[in-house]
């Protein structure tokens, strides 16, 4: 049954439905309850339909599943800068990657660099 939706999905983002794979998603967790590829796939398809507070909430789902792919906690990091604006947030999952990453992850550092530049930003602004 995976595969198959698998396949379903790579047509329909083919042809850029976005809403209809997310809308499948949402009827299939019903019956996927703790399968990590699931959420994984439901939380990608929900960056690609820009729902981006429900994208951050089911990555955080992901992590408690499992706690040690760095994928998930990149793509928290980037949402939580890029889309949300929580500069706090991005700052310890960029320290958690780092922590879980035996050599240096670049793109961590990136997403730390951006969001100290978010939070400088921030404190500018309040001071004026």
């Amino acid at each position: 049954a995976i595969n198959s939706l698998d396949l379903l999905i790579y047509f329909l983002a083919y042809l850029r439905s976005y809403n209809v794979i997310v809308d499948k998603f949402e009827t299939t967790m019903k019956y996927s309850f703790q399968q990590f590829h699931m959420w994984y796939q439901y939380g990608l398809s929900l960056m690609c339909d820009q729902k981006y507070y429900r994208a951050y909430l089911v990555f955080k789902e992901c992590v408690d599943m499992k706690p040690d792919h760095l994928g998930c906690h990149l793509l928290l990091a980037r949402i939580a800068i890029e889309n949300l604006y929580l500069a706090n947030e991005c700052v310890e999952w960029c320290q958690k990657i780092q922590e879980l990453s035996s050599n240096k992850n670049r793109k961590a550092f990136i997403l730390y660099g951006s969001a100290m530049c978010f939070k400088a930003k921030l404190q500018k602004q309040r001071t004026l």
